[in-house]
């Protein structure tokens, strides 16, 4: 920048002189003859010489005055105007430079005290106004028993009869004595059906009741010599025919129901609980049609076979008990050419809280003695209407039994609308006393 701003210095300089030369140009010859006429100038008395020769004498009169006449003064040569110097170039402002802003390091702040803590007061909300609960109100309910014999106990056994049960129907036939010692001392009936339905003018099918060839007898009951009645249950249970492919333990139950309404020699009688005992390798297989799909009759549903049991029998006591391939056993499933899990069998167990045992356990002993007991329970179970409530809130529901008969009754358990006692109540009259909780 500083070498430019010279260099434009120089240059005016230089624009300068030559306008003066420019302008005294031709005024040579004015100079030298404002000397001259300075020499010959008349008033002048000095003269052009020394100041110590003699002047000149003046001409006389007619005497001729040379005239001296300057030499001719030759024109000073033309002066070529000075070349046009063109105005310097604009010169444009050189371009910003932006100069970043030097990093200055922040102050050091100094630091400041803490600032005072202010401890707010926690916000107490409004106590919350709970209504007062509203006082339970109990409704007194009453129930009468007669009891003119011992419990009576009916039990149908639902048997496999394809060919893959060999195994399963030996097994019933050697630990029924256990069962039997289970039930002792309760007024029972037995009887046998098969899982097959397919015929209904075959002697094993349809819920038809297999007839026990040793006793001549279609029923076994308590009062029949015990080892007869292993000799017979055992033959009877080990089938030797060919039974359908689709095992139907629930619907050949429902037909066996339809059959034993007309029955004389009637297997359920009045007063009785009512156990069916299924056995099966397999789950409730309905009948498939030509493009394989079930054809499901109302009499495979559990819950249809419960409708007719209560629309025929009334509020007849009833469990239904399995022993089959329990759901997700697996190694269970692939022993003895077992074919299903008992899926709608265990169903049916539940909900009629009914005991679930395995076909695939080697000895069927304490499963059977388990369902024994559950039946025995059945006989000692009394159904309320509703399930007993504490009236007084002394920690003990509050229901009272009487009657006639000295033997004290004690209640073993409650489990909803049901009273289990610790024994089947004796021949007598009885009055049971409780309360329902009002909606």
């Amino acid at each position: 920048m500083k070498t430019k701003n010279i260099r434009l210095a120089k240059i005016t300089v230089l624009f300068v002189f030559l306008n003066l030369a420019f302008n005294n140009c031709g005024q040579r010859g004015d100079i030298e003859l404002k000397k001259n006429n300075t020499t010959i100038n008349a008033d002048d008395n000095s003269s052009s010489g020394s100041p110590h020769s003699d002047p000149e004498p003046l001409p006389g009169p007619g005497a001729t005055i040379p005239v001296v006449v300057p030499p001719a003064v030759s024109p000073p040569p033309a002066v070529s105007p000075p070349p046009a110097v063109s105005p310097p170039p604009a010169v444009s402002p050189p371009p910003a430079t932006v100069v970043p802003p030097a990093t200055v390091s922040p102050p050091v702040a100094t630091p400041s005290p803490p600032p005072p803590v202010v401890v707010t007061p926690p916000v107490v909300p409004p106590p919350v106004v709970v209504n007062p609960p509203v006082p339970k109100s109990f409704e007194k309910k009453s129930l009468s028993l007669k009891v003119n014999a011992p419990e009576k106990v009916d039990i149908l056994f639902v048997v496999d009869n394809s060919v893959s049960m060999k195994f399963e129907q030996k097994n019933m036939a050697e630990r029924v004595s256990t069962f039997i010692n289970s039930i002792n001392g309760l007024d029972w009936q037995m009887g046998i059906v098969t899982t097959d339905v397919d015929d209904p003018y075959s002697l094993t099918s349809d819920g038809k009741l297999l007839k026990f060839n040793s006793l001549s007898t279609y029923i076994l009951n308590s009062k029949m010599e015990k080892s007869a009645v292993e000799q017979a249950f055992g033959e009877t249970i080990q089938r030797t025919e060919l039974g359908s492919i689709y095992e139907q333990g629930i619907f050949a139950t429902y037909r066996f129901l339809e059959r034993d309404l007309k029955r004389t020699s009637k297997l359920l009688r009045a007063g009785s609980t009512f156990n069916v005992i299924v056995i099966s390798d397999a789950d409730e297989s309905p009948w498939e049609d030509d493009l394989g799909k079930p054809v499901i009759n109302k009499k495979n549903k559990p819950g249809e076979l419960m409708k007719y049991l209560a629309t025929n029998w009334g509020d007849k006591k009833f469990q239904f008990h399995s022993i089959i391939v329990k759901d997700g056993d697996e190694i269970c499933l692939k022993m003895n050419n077992n074919e299903n899990y008992g899926k709608v069998y265990s169903f049916l167990s539940n909900i009629t809280k009914g005991i679930i045992g395995s076909v695939c356990e080697n000895d069927y002993g304490s499963q059977l003695n388990s369902i024994g007991k559950k039946v025995q329970d059945l006989v000692k179970v009394i159904m309320l209407e509703c399930e007993p409530k504490d009236k007084d809130g002394d920690g003990k529901l509050d229901i009272e039994i009487s009657s006639d008969s000295t033997n004290p009754i004690e209640i073993d358990r409650v489990e909803g609308n049901e009273v289990y006692l610790k024994k089947a109540l004796d021949v007598g009259n009885y009055g049971l006393q409780y309360y329902c909780q009002k909606d």
